[in-house]
Parts: structure tokens; C-alpha cells; sequence
């Protein structure tokens, strides 16, 4: 069984937001001041969203946010997804992967 995190949404889901609240390994927020922050899925190897820029709505808090289009959650099955977070200059860290669980609608 996969332990990755897993968030659900639906087939063509379209203004559902998807909120994430960063954290260090230790479980620290991450200050988000500053950094720019990109969410990039792929489903059965191929990319759904590239580089989909999130807004940062609470940097103290670690709190950022991205709403997928509806043609980027176009397939039932599970995305694996990552954030990018870049600082100034060359600097970038990672998220864990997590899973983006894209479900039909009956």
C-alpha cells in the first residue's frame, strides 16, 4: 500500500481549490515569504499539470493554494504530484510526492 498523502477530487473538477499547508521535516511550517511555488502532476507519465502556479495565500503559516482546470483533471486515476518551491536565485527545494486521486463522477 502506498503511504504517499493523497488528496480527492473529482473528473473535471474545476474551481474546487486545493490548499496545502508546507512543512519541514520536523513538522515546522515553512515561511513561504517570498518563495514562488509551482504544482506539476503526472498521470500514467504524462505530465497533467505542468508547472501550475500556486498563490501563496498565508506565507507565515505555510499555507499555499492552486484550482486545477477541469481539462487538467480530465482522467479518473492517480496523479503524482510535487511543489517546487523556489527561493531568490538557483535555490529550489521539493514537497514530498503526494498522490492527486482524480475520481469519476457517477
Amino acid at each position: 500500500m502506498d503511504a504517499r498523502p493523497v488528496i480527492t477530487t473529482y473528473v473535471g473538477a474545476s474551481a474546487r481549490t486545493m490548499t496545502f499547508t508546507l512543512k519541514d521535516t520536523t513538522g515546522t511550517v515553512i515561511n513561504l515569504t517570498g518563495k514562488t511555488l509551482t504544482l506539476t502532476a503526472k498521470y500514467a507519465g504524462t505530465t497533467k499539470i505542468n508547472a501550475g502556479a500556486m498563490t501563496v495565500s498565508s506565507p507565515t503559516t505555510g499555507v499555499a493554494t492552486i484550482t486545477p482546470t477541469a481539462a487538467q483533471l480530465d482522467v479518473a486515476g492517480d496523479y503524482v504530484a510535487q511543489i517546487k518551491i523556489a527561493s531568490a536565485g538557483p535555490l529550489y527545494d521539493f514537497s514530498e510526492v503526494f498522490i492527486i486521486r482524480v475520481r469519476e463522477v457517477v
